[in-house]
């Protein structure tokens, strides 16, 4: 067995583990500020882009930050690439959010820690992951717009599957850290508004382009 199996192998058991100790209901009282955090890639760099916003989508600030990508690509482990230049971007924000939205999954992964979970463990910050694709789980596809229908996977439900706008793919919604799937699903849909993203992940996913882009 070469080394990478055996690192690739222990990283998923360090994901199993981790996610025993996730929380999975609402951990706080109001929403007032959201974070929406993207990442963008180079050969070299993994960027971070950061929006928070109110409650009336006022962009109230927006950093970047970059890492150097010391981990390969590997589907399930995306995190370990991606969270160093995530924490980097944190930081760097001077009114911390009361949620972060990520572009990722929450607990629809094959361990139950896809991105959103793990970068809630790590800031100890209510998450919700929001995703393009799907990587587990099996779901009908809403046909309305605002439907939503189960994502199930190993026989629970993990997250949700959002029709968010006309003429789109849906959305794939998982709660993360610290919040229950329902209001995972509830605040993704209040952050909506002309977009197939809410607006923070949108606003983010934005920023990070530019950000890459005078890099």
């Amino acid at each position: 067995m070469k080394d990478s199996d055996i690192e690739e192998k222990s990283l998923k058991e360090l994901q199993k583990e981790l996610s025993q100790s996730l929380i999975l209901e609402d951990s706080f009282n109001s929403v007032e500020k959201v974070a929406g955090v993207d990442q963008a890639f180079t050969d070299r760099f993994v960027y971070s882009g950061l929006i928070v916003q109110d409650k009336s989508f006022l962009n109230l600030e927006k950093k970047c930050a970059r890492a150097k990508i010391k981990f390969p690509y590997i589907p399930g482990l995306l995190a370990f690439r991606e969270i160093p230049s995530m924490l980097k971007v944190w930081k760097k924000a001077e009114g911390k959010a009361d949620l972060l939205f990520v572009d990722g999954h929450g607990i629809a992964h094959p361990r139950g820690l896809g991105l959103a979970s793990h970068i809630g463990i790590v800031l100890d910050v209510p998450t919700i992951g929001i995703a393009k694709n799907v990587l587990v789980g099996c779901f009908e596809e809403p046909e309305k717009v605002g439907e939503a229908k189960d994502l199930e996977y190993g026989g629970e439900v993990v997250g949700k599957v959002l029709k968010s706008k006309e003429d789109c793919n849906p959305i794939f919604i998982s709660p993360g850290h610290k919040i229950s799937l329902e209001t995972s699903l509830n605040l993704v849909r209040k952050f909506l508004k002309d977009h197939k993203l809410p607006e923070p992940t949108y606003e983010a996913d934005r920023l990070v382009e530019e950000c890459k882009e005078k890099n």
